[in-house]
This record gives C-alpha cells, sequence and structure tokens, in this order.
C-alpha cells in the first residue's frame, strides 16, 4: 500500500466522481481533546463549558454532570424554550475548523421534544453547524445558524431506541461534511458557509432532556488516501 497526499484538486474530482466511502481517508491529527466528565463533581459545569441559548428573554437551560449507573454523564434537564430555540453548552477550550467530533447520546424521559446532538465551529450563539437527531420522528437532521437564523440542509430517516447509548459523529475538512450514527455514514454534503475556526459543543432543541457522554474532539490536518 503506498500513501499520496491529497490535493484539494484530486478530493473535489473524487468527491464528484461518486466517492462514498470516507473510510478510504486517513487524517493526519492535530490536538485532541476528551471529555468523559469522570472528575467532574455532579451538579456542576465541567470547566471551561459554557451555557447559552439563541433566545436571551427566558431563563437559562439547567446543564449538569450526573452521577448515572454508566458513570458520571452530562445532562441538560430543564429548559423553558419552545419551537426551534437550541440550548447550547460550548467547549471555550476548542477553536477547530477541520474536525472529527463524536458524542454519546440517548434522551432522558418520554417528552414530547426530542432533539439533540453536537454544534461545531460556534462562533457564538448566533453562528454554528448543527446535527441534531429526533427519535420520536426518527430523523437526523444537519444545518446551520447564521446570524440567528436556522436552515436545514439536510435530513434522513434513523430509526433507533432514544433509551439506549447512541454515537453520533460529525466529520467535516473544509466544505465536505459527513455525519454519521453508530458508526454508520448517514449523510455526505458540501458547505462552507460557516469556513472559521469555533467551538464545539453540544445541543437540544427546545424543551429536549437529554444525557451526553465520552466527547472527542480531532482536528484534522490534512487528509491522505490510501491506494493500491
Amino acid at each position: 500500500m503506498r500513501k499520496a497526499i491529497l490535493c484539494l484538486g484530486l478530493f473535489a474530482v473524487m468527491f464528484a466522481l461518486g466517492c462514498q466511502n470516507p473510510s478510504m481517508f486517513k487524517s493526519i491529527a492535530g490536538k485532541k481533546l476528551f471529555w468523559d466528565f469522570e472528575t467532574d463533581p455532579p451538579g456542576s459545569l465541567p470547566a471551561g463549558w459554557v451555557a447559552t441559548q439563541r433566545d436571551h428573554k427566558i431563563p437559562s437551560a439547567v446543564w449538569q454532570v450526573t452521577d448515572d449507573s454508566w458513570g458520571n454523564t452530562l445532562a441538560m434537564t430543564s429548559s423553558a424554550c419552545t419551537g426551534k430555540t437550541c440550548n447550547l453548552l460550548l467547549s471555550s477550550m476548542s477553536s477547530i475548523a477541520n474536525l472529527t467530533l463524536s458524542v454519546k447520546i440517548r434522551a432522558i424521559g418520554q417528552r414530547d421534544e426530542q432533539n439533540f446532538g453536537l454544534v461545531w465551529r460556534a462562533l457564538n450563539d448566533d453562528n454554528f453547524y448543527f446535527a441534531l437527531w429526533s427519535p420520536k420522528e426518527k430523523m437526523l437532521r444537519m444545518g446551520y445558524v447564521l446570524n440567528g437564523c436556522m436552515t436545514p440542509l439536510r435530513s434522513i430517516s434513523v430509526g433507533a431506541d432514544p433509551t439506549q447509548w447512541h454515537t453520533l459523529q460529525i466529520e467535516q475538512f473544509r466544505d465536505y461534511i459527513w455525519v454519521s450514527m453508530d458508526d454508520v455514514i448517514q449523510m455526505e454534503l458540501k458547505d462552507d458557509t460557516i469556513r472559521y475556526p469555533g467551538m464545539i459543543g453540544l445541543v437540544t432543541q427546545a424543551n429536549s432532556w437529554a444525557m451526553f457522554d465520552d466527547v472527542r474532539v480531532t482536528e484534522l490536518v490534512n487528509l491522505t488516501v490510501t491506494q493500491n
């Protein structure tokens, strides 16, 4: 096997020709970040994480470390938000554009709203990419919020038991984006609306309650391709 550095032009050509399996690409990793919340006291926010939301006229959502049978997890357990308002928990220690980002997620209770997932390239609470899993609707959605306006880019039907842990992962290199659920790629698309490095974070929509664990981030400095 030999490895050759992909220039952007070659990458674009292969994408246009229908390369549907990003597993053939090998990332050159930059900085890595990981949170399992095991050393954070229950009832607190982990150091370096900031809770915010797009509607500042209502009380802030409650995010806190909880002691679960799984171990310590991070949970969003109260929100007065309605509609499409997003509750965000952002890591102030992260500022990354090209990355692989994953989290373990599950719903809390049988609530009317179940929409939760990941955000990245977050400049603030009005500008970010998002991937939201909606187990009640059996949908996985990806899009962005720009200057406070939400724009959906892609959605796909994904059914899974919301009471069990599942892994949501996104990978973005420049304008190429993949969204995976439980190690199965569900979406491939291109978008460069938000081009700059930003924070990673967690998100719930409206009054959805959810638990999060094992947040992993790897910066992608470049990509290589393996060829025969």
